[in-house]
């Protein structure tokens, strides 16, 4: 019986390596399953090479093969009748296999055919430790391979015509299968960097506007967690159609890049900075009141400083939500208080731009 600790681990390994391949790990009674199929089908086989003449070696061989044979049976009725079986089991059956094929293949009257069949039957163990970075199964089909290729010396010496024939043979096969590896990891790595630039804005580097229904939920978390505000800030660069008719727009995409630097200075690696679109840029983050405050105006002094051979000044606001505030839709709530916060830096522009506008005093 295999211990919790080690069918967890085995369990976490196949898990991260199909989390990555996408890949769903089929359930323990598909497993027994197809296992049972197998070991049936491998005992057939045996049933078979046993009723052909002069397939299998007279005397000792003979007899350990039809053993073998009945073994495989044997293991096949094990496994259908456990119907459900543990990582760590099948782990084992595996090995258990391979070892009995590898048997199997010594019994043969051809030993060179029977060692190719041997390697060839390690090899899907040595893939699928590759595709689900389950390494353990590596070294296992290794040490298969390693075992099917002593068999020519039980017959005194080495064939160097079958060992040829069969490093072409695991060398065709596995070829493929090396190069069907590579373009899936490449294609993983492209799909994570689409995914990864469906969320960025590709002037700033910041997030964009679905960063903010991705991280809407965790935020909202976050504050509740802390008994914090739910807290959004707006900056929109003031006169910013001026800079781009005075210096051109690329001058403009520097000011921006150089605004989004700014702002991201004054935040926490936990905030969230998102371009809104065009030169609005808004701040995410779980704070107290007053912290909002501070950094809507430390956000307005870096960009002042960040910006100075163009002057830049931004206008600001800001919204936040506490308490009974944050209960329904993280979505929702967070998008109402861009929209909140948003009115007012139209406000703060009203009011003389280079300025940041709050929310009004509750009354006494």
């Amino acid at each position: 019986m295999s211990s919790p600790a080690a069918e967890a681990s085995l369990r976490q390994t196949f898990s991260r390596g199909l989390a990555r391949s996408r890949v769903r790990l089929p359930s323990r009674s598909d497993a027994s399953l197809v296992g049972a199929w197998f070991l049936l089908a491998s005992a057939l086989l045996g049933v078979i090479a046993l009723a052909l003449p002069d397939l299998v070696r007279p005397g000792i061989w003979r007899l350990l093969f039809t053993a073998n044979t009945i073994a495989l049976a044997l293991h096949a009725i094990i496994v259908l009748r456990r119907k459900r079986v543990t990582l760590l089991a099948a782990l084992v059956s595996i090995l258990v296999v391979d070892a009995e094929i590898v048997l199997s293949a010594a019994c043969m009257t051809d030993r060179s055919g029977g060692r190719v069949v041997a390697e060839l039957f390690a090899l899907p163990s040595l893939y699928v430790g590759l595709y689900v970075a389950a390494w353990m199964m590596i070294p296992q089909a290794v040490a298969v391979t390693a075992g099917a290729f002593t068999i020519m010396t039980l017959g005194g010496k080495w064939d160097a015509m079958a060992l040829a024939g069969t490093v072409t043979i695991l060398v065709s096969v596995f070829t493929p299968a090396v190069a069907a590896l590579v373009l899936r990891q490449r294609l993983v790595a492209a799909l994570r960097q689409a995914k990864a630039l469906a969320v960025i804005d590709p002037l700033t580097g910041l997030a964009n506007r679905r960063g903010i229904a991705e991280q809407a939920p965790e935020m909202r978390a976050r504050a509740r967690a802390g008994e914090l505000a739910l807290g959004v800030v707006v900056a929109d660069v003031d006169h910013f159609k001026r800079i781009n008719d005075a210096y051109g727009h690329a001058v403009g995409d520097d000011v921006l890049r150089l605004v989004a630097d700014a702002v991201r200075s004054c935040v926490r690696e936990q905030d969230v900075v998102v371009r809104l679109g065009g030169e609005e840029i808004a701040v995410l983050t779980a704070a107290v009141p007053d912290d909002l405050s501070a950094l809507a105006e430390q956000i307005r002094q870096a960009v002042v400083l960040g910006t100075a051979p163009w002057s830049v000044t931004v206008s600001l606001g800001v919204a936040w939500v506490d308490g009974a505030g944050l209960e329904g839709d993280p979505l929702q709530i967070t998008w109402a208080l861009v929209d909140e916060a948003d009115d007012r830096m139209y406000a703060a522009k009203r009011a003389g731009r280079n300025q940041v506008m709050l929310p009004a005093p509750l009354s006494p």
